[in-house]
């Protein structure tokens, strides 16, 4: 079945945010959408339409939306009702993926900016996380499905990138996180360089995040068979179990483990044409072993001041292979028979 602008939008709580506009608002959408907003979020409270001439004529502003043309309808609508201040369903989604307000283009572009930049389970979170506690912005994950659903149904990427930045700003520091294929999804695996090095024309600077890929491997196979995908002070005990459980499986730790050093290179490749001196490279096991330090680095990398005093370290995540013996049998088993394959290197 072919996914809504409300199956896009579930993560970033599209449903949620339309139904609690205010009397002075107004959705237009074909019915079978907007019956679909009243399950996923109860009865708007505002009006909610299916045609143009419907909207009250007391109404501010319109959030309408039309699967098959949306800049088409909201083009119409401007031209047919000058008075009302128009935004698309597909158009929200670079405010919601931050604040999610109303969008405001107006707001300052940051004068800092930056971009967390790794492939999948190298403990972006601990690092974004560890970054924010410290002071320097709120790297958040906005690249993900419900953005790279508006780049793929109409809404240009400059566009959508401005508004991120100017509501995902905290204190005049941008910060996002690009994992690699959520990058490549979005603007194409080979055009991955070139939107980087725009980016980097603009001002931005890039912490290249790795990690040991064994350790990476082991990650997302654990995460994958335990559906422990992250933790926060002491494991519980269920979770524990689950991951004391994972089994082992060489043939599919081979395949991710493949594909774990393929989405690195790939990586490495859309960062080689950046200036040198904006990217700043971090290890996942020194960062979790000295993470003031690389707090100290990074701010220093970004020209800020890190507050490295305000970092509560039972409020960071935890890190899952230290925190049960299964993390450490499965590795040195993978290990031991990725030596006695003829050819171990992969």
């Amino acid at each position: 079945m072919k996914k809504t602008v409300l199956d896009a939008g579930e993560e970033c709580g599209l449903a949620k945010f339309l139904a609690h506009r205010g009397a002075q608002a107004c959705l237009l959408a074909p019915a079978a959408l907007l019956q679909d907003l009243a399950a996923r979020a109860g009865t708007p409270g505002c009006p909610a339409v299916s045609r143009v001439e419907d909207i009250p004529a007391d109404v501010k502003r319109v959030f309408a939306h039309d699967p098959d043309d949306e800049a088409g309808l909201l083009a119409r609508l401007r031209a047919a009702r000058p008075d009302l201040e128009v935004h698309g369903w597909t158009g929200l989604f670079p405010v919601l993926v931050t604040d999610r307000k109303l969008p405001a283009p107006d707001t300052p572009l940051p004068p800092h900016r930056f971009a967390v930049v790794c492939t999948p389970r190298t403990g972006s979170t601990f690092l974004c996380e560890l970054l924010e506690a410290g002071g320097l912005g709120a790297a958040r994950e906005h690249l993900r499905w419900p953005l790279i659903y508006a780049l793929r149904h109409g809404v240009p990427a400059d566009a959508a990138f401005d508004l991120v930045q100017r509501h995902g700003a905290v204190n005049g520091v941008f910060g996002t996180k690009l994992i690699s294929h959520f990058l490549f999804d979005a603007v194409g695996q080979a055009q991955a360089g070139g939107f980087l090095q725009g980016w980097a024309a603009q001002g931005f600077r890039f912490i290249r995040l790795r990690r040991d890929p064994v350790a990476q491997t082991l990650s997302k196979y654990s995460a994958k068979h335990s559906g422990v995908w992250h933790a926060r002070g002491a494991l519980a005990e269920g979770r524990r179990r689950r991951l004391e459980k994972v089994p082992y499986d060489f043939a599919e730790l081979c395949d991710i483990h493949q594909r774990t050093l393929a989405e690195d290179r790939a990586l490495d490749e859309a960062m080689a044409g950046l200036p040198p001196d904006r990217v700043l490279a971090l290890d996942y096991d020194t960062v979790v072993a000295a993470p003031l330090e690389a707090l100290a680095r990074t701010a220093a990398f970004l020209g800020l001041t890190a507050h490295p005093e305000r970092v509560d370290f039972a409020a960071l995540p935890t890190q899952l292979s230290a925190a049960h013996d299964n993390s450490r049998q499965l590795r040195e088993r993978f290990l031991a028979d990725l030596a006695a394959r003829p050819d171990p290197s992969l």
